[in-house]
């Protein structure tokens, strides 16, 4: 499997095995990857979200043939230009529609991801482990392993499926999940995981059981954070959307008068 992945996902990987001794892949038996195939959607959205707003501005643009009184000089210019804003406007707009259905999928994806984290950790306790004193954010690293391991790959094989919103579905939730990971760290540091899980001089169920009610509480603010992670990948779209509705405004304004 790990041939399938890009090379920061493997060295990640290798890495966690080194480090703490977890092998996330022997986690990923066919119910894991089956619960996560099932819960990825984005094939039955994508296509709606984006042909739709296409087609309609489309129509719009044929429309204005009917409505506006132009020259054979306007004809050529709104063919050429109004056809481009009107597109580009139709496909922005199914842009930010399409992530904004994508933030489901990642607050479900996410809560999977912390499941897992949960699963794993109460392994550790199972066999005992201890843990090196100079590992920083033990939890989240399992957390980023579990997202490169598992997560990452499915939903890369289904973007793959889509036509061009495949690389946007894509990037926009390796940054949503990039944000989550960076929130799980910053609490953990406030916890300080990393000293006492390392702390051999106290019992390690107790400090699972401390683990896992602090992923239990994270995951409860996974909505609000997945949030401002799809804002912050759509405000670029936004921006684009609402300049080049402007353009277009302007652009029908100069040419119904001239």
């Amino acid at each position: 499997m790990m041939k399938n992945l890009p090379q920061k996902s493997i060295d990640l990987l290798s890495h966690i095995n080194n480090e703490i001794g977890i092998d996330i892949y022997k986690y990923g038996n066919d119910e894991v990857l089956g619960k996560i195939a099932g819960m990825i959607s984005f094939q039955t959205y994508a296509v709606s979200s984006l042909y739709k707003p296409l087609l309609i501005a489309f129509g719009l643009f044929i429309f204005g043939f009917f409505v506006l009184e132009l020259g054979w000089i306007g004809h050529i210019l709104y063919g050429l230009l109004g056809l481009i804003l009107f597109l580009s406007c139709g496909l922005l707009y199914g842009i930010l529609s399409l992530t904004s259905k994508l933030k489901t999928d990642l607050q479900c994806i996410t809560k999977f991801g912390l499941d897992t984290t949960r699963y794993i950790v109460s392994d550790l306790n199972q066999v005992n482990t201890r843990l090196r004193e100079d590992i920083p954010n033990p939890v989240s690293l399992i957390f980023e392993g579990a997202i490169a391991a598992f997560l990452a790959p499915a939903i890369s094989q289904n973007c793959s499926k889509i036509p061009f919103a495949g690389k946007v579905i894509t990037s926009g939730s390796d940054k949503a999940l990039g944000i989550v990971v960076s929130n799980l760290k910053k609490q953990e540091d406030k916890m300080n995981f990393f000293g006492k899980i390392a702390n051999a001089s106290s019992e390690l169920s107790f400090k699972c059981d401390e683990v896992e009610h602090f992923l239990q509480d994270f995951s409860t603010k996974v909505e609000n954070i997945i949030n401002t992670g799809v804002k912050g990948v759509q405000l670029p779209f936004r921006i684009a959307m609402y300049g080049t509705a402007a353009v277009l405004g302007f652009f029908m304004l100069c040419i119904s008068i001239f």
